[in-house]
């Protein structure tokens, strides 16, 4: 079966001031799974400007610096703390594993 030839995702404007689908990120997972499925080597690029500090997307992937993130900043998130970031912890708090 043909893959295709995707190797890299763009998600612009992943940040909004105004409102959130219910349960978007499992949505976006879904579309993401559909795609990358029999795919290796896929980027995803998610970009936005920073109108708030707030987004689901930050909850959901553990990205746990954002709060104290500062204009222009650039942090890196290992992609094992993404796939594997617990759902339970607090806004702004690092992994179990980091404390």
């Amino acid at each position: 079966q043909d893959a295709g030839q995707v190797k890299y995702i763009l998600f612009d404007e992943f940040i909004t001031r105004q409102f959130y689908l219910q349960n978007e990120f499992i949505l976006y997972q879904n579309l993401l799974s559909s795609i990358i499925r029999n795919r290796s080597g896929v980027t995803i690029y998610m970009i936005a400007n920073t109108v708030s500090k707030y987004c689901p997307y930050f909850r959901e992937m553990g990205l746990y610096k954002i709060k104290d993130q500062m204009q222009g900043q650039i942090d890196l998130y290992p992609i094992y703390h993404i796939l594997h970031c617990s759902r339970k912890e607090k806004p702004g708090e690092p992994p179990a594993s980091k404390r």
